[in-house]
């Protein structure tokens, strides 16, 4: 659904370009078969969702890249349209991009992807009318659309991250480039996520912790034992589980909001903080190392070959 919400745009000069992370259900043959216009490359092993991108902007050739995951679907039509137009007509917007998400009891939300001041990534909830041209601190890989050469600057997606704040990362270093990441209703996705396949809590703990080490100062990495309590306990998460919003919930153990089901979760989610906290203190010195250096993570990405 999210290729043929792609095929079916209005906008038609575009390329396809679908980077397989060594699926093993029949994709790369349903894919083949059903749409044999696009560019399709299968790796061997799952590189991870970062990997992937960057080899699928070595693989480009157009003007801009527009990313979306494989549970997107661009119902508008007009959507790429949209972009386009945005970008050509505003050089200081570096992304742009936008999520409406399904939840359980508020039924269809716009989410704004912002940054607190910690460095820990928050969404809040905006009606769909209000969102034109709406400033963030990033935009969602889920649909994110951006200038080829501004991503080619910035030397890719950071591999380590492997998934989840990856984007994060590529928002803040766009506004580090002095420009602005926006949202719009124009240009929304809807981005159904799959309740039943549970995240890794500790992986999206790691590498928010290694986000802010790798690009925050030096007082937000110091204060990052107090800001990942400050976080956890926050009012925004505590009214994202009441909403069952499934960006909080796909890292629940159970779809289930009973009373033992919620404070397994936080038990998980401190342990987790703790684990993701030992982590980054071990790598600190290779956190340290990127921070200092400029990696060109799309040349790298472009030496692997796949089918």
């Amino acid at each position: 659904s999210c290729v043929e919400s792609i095929f079916n745009q209005s906008y038609r000069d575009k390329e396809i370009i679908i980077i397989d992370n060594a699926s093993c259900d029949q994709t790369q043959f349903m894919l083949k078969e059903k749409f044999p216009a696009i560019i399709y490359c299968h790796n061997q092993h799952n590189r991870g969702a970062a990997f992937a991108r960057n080899q699928g902007i070595a693989r480009s050739r157009g003007k801009y890249v527009w990313f979306l995951d494989s549970d997107s679907l661009a119902e508008n039509k007009y959507c790429l349209s949209a972009m386009v137009e945005i970008l050509e007509h505003n050089a200081d917007i570096g992304s742009i991009g936008g999520e409406l998400c399904q939840t359980a009891s508020w039924g269809e939300l716009f989410l704004v992807k912002y940054l607190t001041k910690g460095g820990y990534s928050i969404a809040r909830y905006i009606k769909s009318e209000e969102a034109i041209l709406k400033d963030c601190d990033y935009c969602a890989t889920c649909n994110l659309f951006m200038r080829r050469d501004d991503i080619i600057r910035l030397g890719g997606f950071d591999p380590t991250y492997f998934y989840l704040a990856e984007d994060a990362d590529i928002g803040y270093r766009i506004k580090g480039m002095g420009k602005r990441n926006v949202c719009d209703q124009r240009t929304a996705v809807f981005h159904d996520v799959a309740l039943d396949t549970r995240r890794s809590l500790f992986l999206r703990l790691r590498n928010q912790m290694r986000f802010i080490i790798k690009n925050f100062s030096l007082l937000s990495i110091i204060m990052l034992p107090f800001s990942t309590v400050c976080f956890i306990f926050s009012s925004q998460v505590i009214r994202r589980l009441k909403i069952k919003d499934p960006s909080v919930f796909k890292y629940m153990p159970s779809k289930e909001m009973k009373r033992e089901v919620i404070a397994l979760f936080i038990v998980k989610l401190v342990i987790c903080s703790i684990g993701a906290l030992l982590w980054n203190i071990i790598f600190l010195p290779q956190t340290l190392r990127v921070r200092l250096t400029k990696r060109n993570y799309i040349a790298d990405a472009a030496k692997f070959s796949c089918s």
